[in-house]
């Protein structure tokens, strides 16, 4: 699966899609847990209640493993609808959200 993080061409198994979505759903989990403790570590562990804005600093992290991961999801998404008989456009249009 990590060769392929670049790779248009071929078939994806069923496994390889299902065992990328479940990493990518559990980073996405993990990190955007992290970011909302690190700006409550930020602040103090301090409620916002003057309505100020909550900070970027501990979502960094997910937001690099979000954009780490746009190339392989497309290239994924296209090699697994490859062996169907169905346009590729929508699939990409569902692993760009």
């Amino acid at each position: 699966m990590i060769a392929d993080y670049s790779n248009f061409n071929g078939r994806a198994r069923r496994k390889e899609f299902w065992a990328f979505w479940l990493f990518y759903t559990l980073g996405i989990f993990a990190l955007l847990g992290f970011g909302i403790l690190a700006e409550l570590a930020i602040n103090g562990f301090e409620a916002n209640a003057d309505g100020s804005p909550i900070g970027f600093i501990g979502f960094i992290p997910l937001l690099v493993f979000i954009s780490g991961l746009v190339l392989p999801s497309i290239a994924l998404v296209v090699r697994r609808a490859h062996g169907f008989e169905r346009l590729v456009c929508p699939a990409l249009l569902h692993a760009a959200h």
